[in-house]
């Protein structure tokens, strides 16, 4: 009796590890998945920055070409993140973690870049703004900026 338990045990063990691994993988594998989000897609659009500072037709047009450009300039970053984030996954099912290190240095190279290349359009944009328009968008990004952080302290990360 007392090999069939100790058997039956492991067997237990074992199949717990299994449920964890499979877990694990699964959830890597979602993760990578989703891919870099709407920002790093270039689906983010500033659409929301007219609303309310009362742009001008110039202003508009301006905006469309900053913003456009910048969107030019990150597709090729946007393809390397998205091939990095294929080669990732990988890594993660092959358990390889220096290659999971050098891929994560490699994405927050990217990423860095796609930061730099909108930072440097909003600046431009920011430069068209009236001083009353500048103090509007001040405003709201300030209210944004506060929602984002409550949203964050209500999950424990602030």
């Amino acid at each position: 009796m007392g090999i069939r338990r100790d058997i039956s045990d492991m067997l237990k063990k074992n199949r717990k590890i299994l449920v964890a691994t499979a877990g694990l993988l699964l959830g890597a594998g979602l993760l990578f998945a989703q891919g870099p989000g709407l920002r790093a897609r270039g689906e983010f659009k500033p659409r929301f920055l007219g609303a309310g500072l009362g742009l001008t037709e110039d202003q508009k047009a301006k905006a469309k070409s900053i913003f456009g450009a910048a969107r030019e300039q990150g597709k090729p970053v946007m393809e390397q993140l998205k091939s990095g984030h294929q080669a990732m996954a990988e890594a993660v099912k092959a358990n390889d973690g220096a290659r999971i290190k050098e891929l994560a240095d490699s994405q927050a190279a990217l990423m860095s870049q796609l930061i730099a290349i909108r930072s440097q359009a909003m600046a431009q944009f920011y430069a068209t703004l009236t001083p009353e328009q500048k103090a509007k968008a001040d405003e709201f990004r300030n209210r944004v900026k506060e929602r984002m952080e409550k949203r964050m302290s209500k999950r424990g990360q602030f």
